[in-house]
């Protein structure tokens, strides 16, 4: 009877810590504290601006590229 209450007493426990780990999402702190680069929003911004920017410089160079090219 002891045993049996023992066996019912770890599957209940374990069913309990299951259901809690799975009800548990990780909140944005635990992702942001997981990566080795801390998330800035700003940072973001400016990135995609200078990204931007790199984007029409490329595109310009190329564009002189396929002038000169053209030249006889």
């Amino acid at each position: 009877m002891t045993k049996r209450k023992l066996i019912l007493l770890i599957i209940v426990a374990a069913a309990f810590y299951f259901g809690y780990l799975k009800l548990r999402q990780p909140s944005f702190k635990d992702i942001q504290q997981a990566l080795p680069v801390q998330l800035d929003p700003r940072k973001g911004k400016q990135m995609a601006k200078t990204a931007e920017k790199v984007k029409e410089k490329a595109n310009r160079a190329i564009s002189a590229v396929e002038k000169e090219l053209q030249k006889p």
